[in-house]
């Protein structure tokens, strides 16, 4: 009988950002998990996405980017939003404060934060990236890529029984589409996910489409 996929609600999802942000764990750890249950990034996009594709010339974090669509196998751009006043934002705040505390890709320009703008966001704790491995032998285009190493460091963190990195998205998914069903309509929040996911309407609609709760855990909610 197949697992019931794990669901998490949203104070559940910044609990866990909490939980990492402080030893054994790291404030990078945090953003890895924020940028996972806040957003929808992949594991391939969290060890492809540039200090650029975040933080323009100036400093400034952009509060909507795209993730370009070479990242994706899918061949599709996916839209990300850093609100302001968001965890989110600070997150990666801390993140690009923790890099350069460390030396790690800092640059003497004053641009882009004082980070260089090609090197990785996301970064180990020796300051390299978290580099993808290819699945064929000598196959290196983004299709034929896994992120073997990332996925490694998501085994470390302490996410609850049956949590990981799928759980993640699927949760923001799923949160994201319960608060804009409320005063949206269907169609739209769909569209919305597929900017946001880079997914396609029929698989958006079969991860929405939750099992029912039981009466008891209706009638809990309610009372």
């Amino acid at each position: 009988m197949a697992a019931k996929p794990v669901y998490l609600e949203l104070n559940q999802v910044k609990d866990l950002v909490q939980k990492h942000r402080n030893s054994p764990f790291c404030v990078r750890d945090a953003a890895l998990i924020g940028f996972s249950g806040l957003a929808y990034l992949s594991l391939v996009d969290l060890s492809l996405i540039r200090v650029k594709d975040v933080v323009s010339e100036s400093g400034q974090i952009y509060k909507q980017t795209v993730i370009p669509r070479e990242y994706n196998p899918n061949g599709k751009e996916k839209l990300l939003v850093i609100p302001n006043k968001s965890l989110l934002l600070e997150l990666t705040e801390e993140l690009i404060e923790w890099r350069k505390s460390r030396n790690f890709g800092v640059s003497n320009l004053g641009t882009y934060c004082g980070l260089n703008p090609e090197s990785k966001l996301f970064v180990r704790d020796d300051g390299e990236s978290f580099e993808l491995s290819p699945r064929v032998k000598g196959v290196k285009d983004t299709v034929n890529m896994q992120p073997a190493m990332l996925r490694r460091h998501f085994d470390r963190f302490v996410l609850g029984l049956g949590v990981n990195h799928q759980s993640l998205n699927r949760s923001f998914l799923l949160n994201f589409y319960g608060e804009s069903i409320r005063d949206g309509k269907p169609s739209k929040t769909i569209k919305s996910l597929v900017a946001l996911t880079g997914l396609g309407v029929d698989t958006i609609r079969k991860q929405v489409n939750r099992e029912p709760r039981s009466i008891r855990e209706v009638l809990s909610d309610i009372y």
